[in-house]
């Protein structure tokens, strides 16, 4: 019965989460969205065969661009097809918060109620894709998988699972956004929190997921050191110096982007 609650929980959740951004993303109906393309170029790149950081490079938004692609190849490089992506990923979102929401043991219909309120303001009316939110959706992969690595249910080859998962969340939301990167402690601290799995087990595996994509991008790109030196250049010397300012003012500015 838990069971089947849960599941249909689930269900209406990304379908309402689907719903409600493919509604609303129809205010923006041309090709002029707030990111002027920033995504679905690179997104269109990647359908066509082109390699990050090999053919074209971007400063943010990667995460973004690869989970869009195979919608633009399945639906074609329209419009539609980005605003099925973006109500997918919306719908994922209401999915995600509930579970991170049970696994720290808010009760059945809060849960829901706050999974719920999530679809109506992760993407919605946003109408494309965005690095912040892919860089968020990023962040709950992450969470839930650490959260479920610290419950009582997992056995030890699926608590190692979880956090390599958790890394592969780091990895995609700092591909989204790397500001982002700020909420990685909150990550780290769930390392230490528990007992039931070694610190420096946890510690591997979220250091082996967070890797992973990092090298296979790396490989694809040419594994050469101009390879390293553009990935280096876009991922992290760029993106600091256009938004490090942020972070240099006073400390309660710095404190409102943490």
């Amino acid at each position: 019965t838990n069971r089947r609650q849960s599941g249909a929980a689930l269900a209406v959740l990304f379908g309402f989460g689907f719903w409600i951004c493919y509604h609303y993303a129809w205010q923006f109906t041309h090709v002029e969205p707030i990111d002027n393309g920033l995504i679905m170029g690179p997104a269109w790149r990647i359908m066509n065969g082109q390699v990050p950081f090999l053919d074209f490079s971007t400063i943010q938004g990667l995460s973004a661009a690869l989970s869009e692609a195979p919608f633009l190849a399945i639906f074609g490089p329209t419009i539609r097809g980005a605003v099925i992506h973006i109500s997918v990923i919306n719908g994922l979102a209401g999915v995600l918060a509930y579970l991170i929401l049970r696994h720290a043991h808010l009760a059945r219909v809060p849960a829901f109620i706050f999974a719920l309120l999530t679809t109506v303001i992760f993407y919605p009316p946003q109408g494309m894709a965005f690095a912040v939110q892919h860089g968020a959706f990023g962040m709950l992969v992450a969470y839930l998988g650490a959260f479920y690595g610290e419950s009582d249910g997992p056995s030890g080859q699926k608590q190692r699972a979880a956090w390599f998962i958790a890394g592969l969340g780091l990895a995609f939301a700092f591909f989204g956004k790397q500001t982002l990167g700020f909420m990685a402690p909150g990550i780290i601290l769930l390392l230490f929190a528990g007992s039931r799995t070694d610190r420096l087990g946890k510690t591997a595996f979220v250091t082996l997921g967070g890797l992973t994509p990092i090298i296979l991008l790396f490989l694809a790109a040419g594994a050469d050191d101009a390879a390293f030196l553009r990935m280096l250049n876009f991922m992290v010397l760029m993106p600091w110096q256009f938004g490090g300012g942020r972070l240099d003012a006073d400390l309660n500015e710095a404190l409102l982007v943490y």
